[in-house]
């Protein structure tokens, strides 16, 4: 059966010497589960750009990443006007799906994963915790591997198992940018995300260790 998918991205186009041009991407894809999203109709995209000169045409693809139940897809679309014209034009043309295996033990994450975005069904294993840092930086990870191997709950356990950061711009499945999520016991999904981290509860006092 047909399922649909929605969401808006959001960035700064720069082509043709014209700079920095707020951006705004309205993703309406359809798609037959698991490995299949459509890029005709009823499958749409709609950019519109802010200021962008009348005089200047468009010719622009972007790649962005959609989480979609338990499959990532890479969705390539094309923004185009032509020069002197009004009109924006945006069409979709690849849409590369990637599915989910099987869930798996956290343990054998790198310290960090990097550009890995782990997950797992409602309740298992349950979400500890969620903060967000307002600011990131190159390192935010340690920060969130550190939380991981810290946090108590209110009987005073440590039962974080698994932890995973959103340092892209962009929000993934419910992550928004600079969430820091803490898993519970134990397996989790795992797919490929650009800007992502993931990690193992022992990560921090590993890095400890080897005084990173």
């Amino acid at each position: 059966a047909l399922e649909s998918f929605s969401q808006t991205v959001k960035f700064k186009l720069t082509q043709n010497k014209v700079r920095n041009k707020a951006t705004t991407c309205k993703y309406a894809l359809n798609y037959d589960y698991p490995g299949t999203v459509h890029t005709k109709k009823p499958s749409k995209v709609t950019c519109t750009v802010k200021s962008w000169p009348k005089s200047v045409g468009i010719d622009y693809k972007k790649k962005t990443t959609f989480f979609i139940g338990n499959f990532s897809a890479v969705v390539t679309i094309k923004i185009k006007k032509i020069q002197n014209k009004e009109k924006i034009t945006t069409t979709i043309l690849t849409a590369v799906v990637t599915t989910v295996e099987n869930k798996t033990s956290p343990w054998n994450l790198w310290c960090p994963q990097e550009n890995t975005i782990i997950w797992g069904d409602l309740g298992d294993p349950n979400i500890i915790n969620t903060t967000v840092y307002e600011k990131l930086y190159t390192d935010s990870y340690k920060d969130c591997a550190k939380r991981c191997s810290e946090f108590e709950n209110e009987s005073g356990n440590k039962p974080c198992f698994s932890w995973v950061l959103n340092s892209n711009s962009a929000t993934l499945l419910d992550l928004v940018k600079g969430a820091c999520r803490l898993y519970g016991y134990k397996d989790v999904y795992k797919l490929p995300a650009t800007g992502v981290q993931a990690g193992y509860h022992k990560c921090y006092p590993a890095m400890v260790d080897l005084g990173i």
